[in-house]
């Protein structure tokens, strides 16, 4: 076990760094990471965290307002120039993890409890921090400023050109996902959520390891090339749909900082770019072979 772990999500780089050589890092235990864990280290690294276990001093209170309760698991705390992460399955415990971030989440520390700390050969070990949820959170708020989100979609790849199915849970992501994976043409990225990013103009679409039902989660990079919102029907059919049609789909799930007035309204202005330069549709759908060529069709006009 290593002192340090490197994971790329997105174009995004962590560099996991033990505070302490003597203490090591666990890779995180779900498969779905391990083609998003790098080898080697690269030359530029975004996010920098710096792990150790709690002090005996340490505290737990946090002076700053909170800002979010996410699913009664995580908490988020902050104000213009600092964020704090908790991870608190349990209320009636102290917080498995304590992150501290500066304003852009590029320099963070995670503080682990003690209950998460174990040794082996005279060793402390600690889990690696960045996996679901606090990865997800740390890169949502970093691709804030970095013209990029987190959306609620399954996503296909076809020689490097792109389609997502936002929708929330429920809508069919996985259903299609899981019909499409039959398709040898095909490569499916995500079944539950991925990433859009504008670099050189373009907007792209990135795999990440939150998968859903289908448990599709591929570390790969695809051009955005069409965003077809998911409506069950008795057969396959497509629908075009303006820009302002679009966004009233698409802001429902978008991960979007509703709590930060400085970072919303320049999201709220990516998601309507993404709209305004790449299709939109309603994909009416049914459970057929039909339905790769459609996509097919897009794809290639």
């Amino acid at each position: 076990m290593p002192d340090s772990l490197t994971i790329g999500i997105a174009g995004v780089t962590f560099s996991i760094q033990t505070t302490d050589r003597n203490t090591l890092v666990t890779p995180p235990h779900d498969m779905a990471y391990q083609s998003f864990l790098l080898a080697e280290k690269p030359d530029t690294i975004d996010i920098h965290v710096q792990i150790s276990p709690a002090p005996e001093d340490f505290s737990n209170e946090i002076n700053l307002p909170r800002l979010f309760d996410g699913d009664s698991a995580w908490q988020l705390f902050g104000n213009d120039n600092e964020y704090i992460i908790t991870l608190n399955p349990d209320k009636q415990a102290a917080p498995l993890w304590t992150i501290t971030a500066d304003a852009g989440f590029t320099q963070l520390t995670a503080i682990a409890d003690a209950s998460l700390v174990r040794h082996s050969k005279g060793h402390p070990i600690l889990p690696c921090p960045i996996t679901y949820p606090l990865d997800q959170i740390i890169l949502f708020h970093h691709l804030a400023n970095r013209h990029g989100l987190i959306i609620h979609c399954a996503g296909i790849d076809c020689q490097g050109r792109g389609v997502i199915f936002p929708g929330p849970s429920g809508a069919g992501k996985s259903s299609v996902s899981q019909l499409l994976q039959h398709d040898d043409s095909l490569v499916l990225l995500s079944d539950d959520r991925m990433v859009i990013r504008q670099e050189n103009n373009q907007h792209h679409m990135y795999g990440t390891p939150w998968a859903g039902d289908a448990k599709i989660a591929v570390n790969r990079k695809s051009r955005l090339d069409a965003i077809c919102f998911l409506a069950h029907a008795d057969d396959n059919r497509l629908a075009p749909l303006a820009p302002d049609q679009a966004l009233k789909r698409f802001l429902p799930v978008a991960s979007l900082p509703w709590y930060a007035s400085k970072l919303l309204p320049q999201m709220l202005d990516f998601c309507g770019n993404v709209l305004k330069q790449v299709p939109a549709f309603e994909l009416q759908f049914c459970l057929n072979k039909d339905l790769a060529g459609i996509l097919a069709d897009i794809l290639q006009s």
